[in-house]
């Protein structure tokens, strides 16, 4: 019985030490997943800014602005919100319009303005938001904590009055700043899922022929009167200054008679 319990024993230990030298081995694979999540966590806090910019028709400025922010408002899916908008008519006609939505209502917004106008400037700008968001997030972190020990503070600070006025004023400070904490979290995670998009349509490449014609007429009136009054207003400071000169010249001459006489 003893070689068989021997046996026993160094097959036990065998199988002891193999399951040592597993777990290590587990360990270093257990580190490739994180690092893929920590790459991970920086690509999905990157905030989004586009912008372009189309020149279209006079006419058809105002048709692709209401069209463009009619898409806006029935794209209820994709979160769109119209931030500015400004159409300008007139003389000079042009649009500017900003809006905020998910990525798939923006490439969608993005392609009705390509289609509506000529391309002039398309840009994209990105911001890595992982730092602030990670910083915020931590600093709720320690002031629930710190709530919590200020709660149980005022819950062992019964029969002392000045003891629980201090920590009633600390907690509605920490309640205060939580929800500041909370808000701008709410923020950054905003600029983060939705993207911003700036869109500018402007009419100078594909105006009219008669168009600079027709203005050109339409400020002939008050090209004139401007022209009127400016003169008008040379001679009021000219005139005086005539008039002191003639005299000079008048008395210049007397003197030159009489030194010739």
């Amino acid at each position: 019985m003893k070689p068989v319990f021997i046996l026993l024993i160094v097959f036990s230990t065998l199988i002891g030490c193999s399951g040592k030298e597993a777990n290590p081995q587990a360990g270093r694979f257990a580190e490739s997943p994180v690092a893929a999540e920590a790459d991970g966590a920086r690509n999905k806090y990157l905030a989004y800014e586009h912008s372009i910019s189309v020149d279209t028709t006079e006419d058809g400025t105002s048709s692709l602005y209401e069209k463009i922010i009619s898409t806006c408002k029935a794209d209820k899916p994709n979160g769109c919100t119209l931030l500015d908008s400004n159409l300008t008519t007139g003389r000079s006609i042009s649009a500017q319009i900003k809006i905020q939505a998910k990525p798939a209502g923006i490439k969608n917004i993005i392609g009705i303005v390509s289609a509506g106008g000529e391309l002039i400037n398309q840009a994209t700008h990105v911001e890595d938001l992982a730092l602030p968001i990670t910083d915020n997030n931590k600093r709720l972190e320690m002031l629930k904590q710190y709530q919590l020990r200020l709660m149980k503070l005022e819950q062992k600070a019964n029969n002392d009055v000045d003891a629980l006025i201090k920590v009633s004023k600390e907690l509605a400070t920490v309640q205060s700043e939580i929800e500041q904490a909370a808000g701008q979290s709410v923020y950054l995670l905003e600029r983060v899922n939705l993207e911003v998009l700036t869109i500018s349509i402007g009419t100078h490449i594909n105006r009219s022929f008669w168009s600079p014609i027709a203005n050109a007429v339409a400020d002939f009136s008050g090209d004139l009167s401007n022209g009127i009054s400016s003169t008008v207003w040379a001679l009021a400071y000219i005139l005086p200054w005539s008039i002191i000169l003639l005299i000079f010249v008048v008395i210049v001459r007397k003197l030159w008679r009489r030194k010739k006489i």
